[in-house]
């Protein structure tokens, strides 16, 4: 017996969890769980995704956008392209784009958050480094600090 299961985006463990648990409960006859727990697991995510959301101002505000560079750079990671777009600040990043809702974080540092659907959420905390403007964009194992060009 065997499986495969390809993702493309973050949520991917709902499905591999689920699949590695019906696939026990076939070939040993377990309780069925494994439906229960992705419908469950769907709505905890939907709900992680609400909470973060109430904490975003959509569209960004003026005061907050208005600090941002027009673009910034990452060596061999690309650029990000700022701009406005009537009330709304827009990211560009090469072939696409998202709008950004922004979040005053605990710290005091604002994040603008990608909020188009199929965008990701992708979180960029706004700061600054040898009197350039930074977004530094966190991942658990790595971060990318794109400087202001």
């Amino acid at each position: 017996m065997g499986g495969v299961i390809l993702t493309n985006g973050g949520q991917g463990w709902i499905l591999t969890t689920a699949f590695l648990r019906r696939v026990l409960e076939i070939l040993y006859d377990g309780e069925p769980q494994a439906e229960d727990d992705v419908h469950a697991l769907v709505e905890l995510h939907r709900s992680q995704v609400a909470a973060t959301r109430r904490r975003l101002t959509i569209p960004a505000p003026e005061s907050a956008a208005s600090a941002l560079a027009a673009a910034y750079t990452k060596a061999g990671v690309g650029e990000i392209a700022v701009r406005r777009d009537g009330p709304r600040t827009v990211f560009r990043f090469g072939d696409w784009e998202s709008s950004v809702g922004a979040r005053r974080n605990e710290d005091g540092t604002v994040s603008f958050v990608t909020v188009d659907p199929g965008s990701g959420d992708f979180d960029f905390v706004a700061g600054e480094m040898n009197g350039k403007r930074t977004l530094t964009l966190r991942f658990p194992q790595r971060e990318h600090v794109f400087v202001e060009r």
